[in-house]
């Protein structure tokens, strides 16, 4: 089977359904998941998945997620799920990875 990578909110090739956590949960005001609010609901996925060292359109997906309303959801899921590939909530793999590493190391008392 070939993987092919998507976003959510986009037109999907391979359903990120398939990954779906806690934070994938219906807005209780307009019942509709984080996804289907995303402002890169429509876009290309190309944006979000730029060839190693493509800074430029990695800087023009961040733009999309600094103005997205559930960019917070968009990143939990993707830090939940350990996604390796695209920016998710305006952060990169590289990003996403050091935030991990942060967050899971212990602090002194």
């Amino acid at each position: 089977m070939r993987l092919i990578l998507t976003r959510c909110g986009r037109t999907p090739i391979l359903s990120c359904a398939d990954r779906r956590t806690d934070a994938w949960a219906p807005n209780s005001v307009t019942g509709l998941g984080w996804h289907e609010r995303a402002a890169c609901r429509g876009m290309g996925s190309e944006l979000f998945f730029p060839e190693i060292g493509d800074h430029k359109r990695a800087q023009a997906a961040r733009q999309v997620c600094a103005g997205c309303k559930v960019r917070e959801n968009c990143l939990a899921d993707a830090l939940a799920t350990g996604t390796q590939h695209g920016v998710w909530g305006g952060l990169s793999v590289r990003e996403r990875r050091r935030l991990r590493a942060r967050s899971s190391t212990p602090t002194a008392a």
